[in-house]
């Protein structure tokens, strides 16, 4: 048993690092991944790299590393770009980030079962998420990690506690610093694995009681980075809302979703991954680790009371059952199944990852070349200007991709939102969306009031009003949720230039100040002539 086990290990290695690497090629086939919020991401790398040598740069936004637990990407990748290039160390970081979950979700399997075999390569079927999709890549990262994490407080059992504790108590604050949501699913999958433990044991009440505060030791030094972010961090907000029912519904098919609104390919790929778990739970082919079933509905009932906007975060609900399956393949142990059986499963989850890497591959291409063009249109722009975004309604027909079923992937309005990021890379621009707030960069001083930390760019009506001050001045000036007022107030003599997303349809009336100096299929890049 042993010589088969070890001669079957290489072939083991192969199949996972392949797949992996099939998985994450699509990072490497364009210049930029187009997920959602990742141009601000990768914005605020090339700032915390380039800040100190390009004065430019610098005049616009101030580096300000300080103690907040969304740190992954921010201590990640500034390091290895000492060594390459931005962009490369932001698809390496990314590539991780995709990799990570399946390697935890291996790791986990093995502390619970004792091997890894071939279940946990179904993980590989779940990387593409609304996650990923939206470029929670801190997020991602973080919970890539707190599998890791899982796995060796399992597999530490036997441990002296003198070791064990302060071990994982480092762990604990790591996973703070990468990201608060990974250090709480952490905590609550330990909290409940550890309860169920206690639940199900012979020892006595005092020893169980015990064994639960020893275990819960390992928070403490996280706990009290959390109070210092707390009290001593400019940013934060507790502000909550639950969410409508059309946040819950993404939420339930975040798991298999790579668009919003989900397309038909990721409705009809959650319902196959659904029956083909409750078939083999059924018929037996599936077994869940008793220990693992109160983690499982502890985070079943988390996910399920999960807010929408929390903490001042947007899209905290979608994040867990965006990641169960991993914990879900991580727990489930597969049982040998009649070689047809086999195959049949086989050939089907070829065919859904293949039908998902053609659709990614597709439309990551499409916006490749449609960044590819802004930027070449960027270089008109004056080093340092202030740009201001602008979105109009996107078209239906704008959202066929050539060469693509629109079941399986199409454009979104949200591929471009953060579009105007590039010119932080290519002409030190101010850009009043970039994700500065609460991370380690911050607007300059002379940018006071131009920065919304949940700022969206402004459709184009609302630009025609508050292009005339009179007209400005009854529009709504309050603050937002975080106590920031309208970046756009007053924009003809606060910014230089204007970015609008018009998808090919040139704008009629247009405020008079604004003069058009270059375009391209989707967009029109203006100048703002001041007064």
């Amino acid at each position: 048993m042993v010589t088969a086990r070890r001669q079957s290990d290489p072939l083991l290695v192969a199949a996972y690092l392949t797949l992996v690497c099939i998985v994450v090629a699509p990072v490497f086939l364009v210049a930029t991944p187009p997920l959602v919020d990742y141009p601000m991401h990768l914005a605020r790398m090339w700032i915390l790299r380039h800040a100190a040598e390009d004065p430019t740069l610098a005049a616009n936004y101030v580096v300000h590393w300080r103690l907040v637990p969304y740190l992954a990407m921010d201590l990640a990748v500034p390091v290895m770009a000492l060594v390459m290039p931005v962009a490369l160390a932001g698809k390496l970081f990314l590539a991780a980030t995709m990799a990570l979950p399946i390697g935890g979700t291996a790791a986990l399997h093995r502390a619970l079962f004792g091997r890894v075999g071939w279940w946990p390569l179904a993980s590989i079927l779940f990387v593409y998420n609304a996650v990923l999709f939206f470029g929670f890549l801190n997020c991602l990262f973080g919970i890539g990690i707190f599998l890791f994490a899982f796995a060796g407080w399992i597999a530490s059992a036997a441990w002296r506690p003198a070791w064990r504790i302060p071990v994982f108590a480092l762990i604990a604050a790591l996973l703070f610093t990468l990201h608060l949501f990974a250090f709480g699913l952490y905590g609550l999958a330990v909290a409940s694995w550890e309860l169920g433990l206690a639940a199900t044991g012979r020892s006595a009440r005092r020893d169980q009681v015990a064994t639960l505060l020893l275990a819960a030791l390992q928070f403490v030094p996280a706990l009290l980075l959390w109070v210092a972010v707390v009290t001593v961090s400019a940013g934060g907000s507790d502000y909550a809302r639950y969410g409508s029912l059309n946040d819950k519904l993404f939420a339930l098919f975040a798991a298999t979703s790579f668009a919003d609104p989900p397309t038909a390919f990721d409705l009809v790929f959650w319902l196959v991954a659904a029956a083909a778990l409750a078939a083999g739970l059924l018929q037996g082919q599936l077994r869940i680790a008793p220990r693992m079933k109160p983690v499982l509905a502890a985070l079943l009932i988390a996910a399920a009371a999960m807010p929408n906007w929390l903490g001042g975060s947007w899209g905290a609900d979608f994040r867990l059952p965006a990641i169960l399956p991993f914990l879900a393949i991580a727990a489930i142990e597969a049982r040998p199944s009649p070689r047809p059986l086999a195959a049949v499963a086989g050939v089907l989850a070829a065919a859904l990852l293949a039908l998902r890497l053609w659709g990614v591959v597709g439309l990551w291409q499409d916006s490749d070349r449609r960044i590819a063009e802004f930027r070449a249109a960027d270089e008109v722009m004056t080093p340092g200007a202030r740009l201001l975004p602008v979105f109009g309604a996107m078209p239906a027909e704008a959202q066929a991709l050539r060469g693509i079923p629109p079941w399986l992937a199409r454009r979104q309005e949200y591929d471009l939102t953060h579009l105007d990021a590039y010119a932080v890379i290519d002409r030190a621009a101010f850009v009043p969306d970039i994700f500065i707030a609460w991370m380690t960069v911050d607007a300059a001083p002379r940018h006071a009031g131009q920065h919304q930390i949940a700022g969206t760019p402004v459709e184009p009506d609302l630009l025609r009003r508050s292009a005339d001050p009179s007209s400005a001045r009854t529009l709504a000036a309050g603050p937002d949720i975080f106590g920031d007022m309208p970046f756009w107030r007053d924009w003809p003599q606060r910014f230089d230039y204007v970015l609008w997303i018009d998808y090919g349809i040139a704008p009629t009336d247009l405020p008079a100040m604004l003069k058009p100096i270059a375009h391209g299929s989707y967009f029109h890049l203006y100048r703002i002539e001041h007064g």
